[in-house]
């Protein structure tokens, strides 16, 4: 049976004041967080995170979520796995 939720990275840490974090892709093709809108930070999809930008800086992805405008907010999420939906 497949998975309906994929791990694809790990938040490694925080960049800037302004809440971004840096995601670690566990990805062929880190481009991949450059079109989806939503990761979970669960297997279940229960605790959805809305990505408001992304982009690549020296082999991470720079990630911006929605809600999540603090270094303190970002550093609350650093070491977290994150799921994609399947679909």
């Amino acid at each position: 049976m497949l998975k309906t939720y994929i791990d694809t990275g790990k938040i490694v840490n925080t960049h800037g004041l302004r809440g971004d974090v840096k995601l670690e892709a566990w990805t062929d093709d880190p481009e991949l967080f450059f079109d989806i809108d939503t990761l979970y930070l669960d297997a279940e999809g229960k605790k959805p995170l809305n990505i408001q930008n992304a982009r690549m800086q020296k082999g991470m992805i720079l990630i911006k979520f929605e809600g999540i405008d603090t270094i303190e907010e970002g550093e609350k999420l650093r070491n977290k796995i994150v799921y994609i939906h399947r679909d």
